[in-house]
């Protein structure tokens, strides 16, 4: 389930977009636009989110970085 934030602009047309392109690669998505999509997300666990906010307050979260790099054809990484 893809949860999107009623209030940032253009999350309809990004449910759309995710829809879409989960035909693609033939997976079956659900999503769901929320006005208060935080406190939704703070009370779940297996969160994937950018928003570090949402991260320490969820019960756990997930990192799909690695395999969404894994997926990139060309990847710049940077020591620092």
């Amino acid at each position: 389930m893809v949860q999107l934030d009623a209030p940032v602009s253009n999350s309809g047309r990004l449910s759309g977009l995710i829809r879409e392109c989960s035909h693609e690669y033939h997976i079956s998505v659900q999503t769901q636009i929320i006005p208060d999509v935080d406190r939704v997300l703070e009370q779940m666990e297996g969160v994937i989110s950018g928003d570090a906010i949402i991260l320490n307050r969820c019960k756990s979260w997930l990192n799909i970085m690695p395999l969404v790099l894994e997926q990139m054809e060309c990847v710049w990484e940077i020591q620092l």
